[in-house]
C-alpha cells in the first residue's frame, strides 16, 4: 500500500515523456540482469533503442506498454515471441 502522498502523486497520468523513460528504463535493467552484471554495467555503454544489443554476444530485447504508464521489457539471447495479457486484479475479484 502507498503513503498518502504517494497515492496522490501516483494518481497523475503519466506524459509521453514518463513513458518513454520506463520503456527505456525497463530495457536497460532487464539487459543488464540479463548479462549478469547488474548495476556494475554502466548504463551509458549501451543502447536500448533497437531490439539487438551487440558485444560478445547479441542480446534480443522485447517490449509492451501497459495501462496507466507502464512499461515492461524482457531481454534474452535468443528473439522474444512471447505476448502478455494486462489482468488487473482489482477488478477481475
Amino acid at each position: 500500500s502507498l503513503e498518502g502522498r504517494e497515492q496522490s502523486q501516483s494518481d497523475t497520468k503519466a506524459t509521453p515523456q514518463d513513458v518513454a523513460f520506463a520503456r527505456m528504463w525497463t530495457r536497460k535493467e532487464s539487459y543488464i540482469k540479463a548479462v549478469g552484471e547488474g548495476m556494475h554495467l554502466p548504463l551509458a555503454s549501451f543502447c536500448v533503442l533497437t531490439d539487438q544489443i551487440a558485444g560478445d554476444e547479441v542480446y534480443y530485447l522485447r517490449s509492451w506498454e501497459m495501462p496507466e504508464g507502464y512499461a515492461m521489457s524482457v531481454c534474452a539471447r535468443t528473439p522474444i515471441s512471447s505476448e502478455v495479457t494486462w489482468v488487473d486484479i482489482e477488478k477481475s475479484v
